[in-house]
């Protein structure tokens, strides 16, 4: 098991990354895990460059297999065509399933909805991942301020308890960090 959380890269627009999670991951350990490869790089460098380039040099993003993300994008890009999942981010809910990690950084509302019951999505796919989805415990959600009117997000102490229970476990097919794909 890794310590480490999945994150919505819209949720760090204008640099709205949470000073808790960078703390976390310089101090704690805690991985970024990155079902999107260099997208979500890009999308990360434009929150806030520096930081991005402090989680390169620190090896701190955890990379999915990008065969294997596709593979279960296309599977859950019928779902939502089907309407069966409320979220259109089929890459950040693949980065789920692949990696069984049990927390979320997001704003959307939908993808919360969606990550909560990941394990019933999954269970509407075809895919070898289907292993024990709730390895790593229920799935949790931070959600950081966001909007106009400067929503309030998840108070810092539950950010705190959340990020010490982050956690993924890949699942058998080492599809982490440029392993064999499914």
């Amino acid at each position: 098991m890794i310590k480490a959380l999945l994150v919505d890269a819209d949720s760090f627009s204008l640099g709205h990354i949470l000073q808790e999670i960078k703390r976390a991951v310089f101090e704690d350990g805690i991985q970024i895990i990155s079902a999107s490869g260099a997208e979500f790089g890009d999308e990360l460098r434009q929150a806030d460059k520096r930081w991005y380039a402090q989680l390169k040099s620190a090896a701190r993003i955890c990379e999915l297999c990008q065969p294997s993300v596709a593979k279960k994008i296309v599977q859950l890009e019928q779902l939502i065509a089907d309407r069966e999942i409320e979220s259109n981010d089929a890459k950040t809910l693949a980065g789920a399933i692949i990696s069984r990690a049990n927390t979320i950084v997001t704003k959307d509302r939908k993808l919360k909805c969606d990550f909560k019951k990941v394990k019933s999505v999954d269970q509407k796919t075809v895919c070898c991942h289907r292993i024990d989805l709730n390895v790593c415990g229920p799935q949790k959600v931070i959600t950081p301020p966001h909007g106009a009117a400067r929503k309030k997000g998840t108070k810092p102490k539950d950010i705190k308890r959340l990020l010490n229970d982050a956690r993924c476990s890949p699942t058998s097919c080492n599809c982490i960090n440029g392993g064999p794909t499914c």
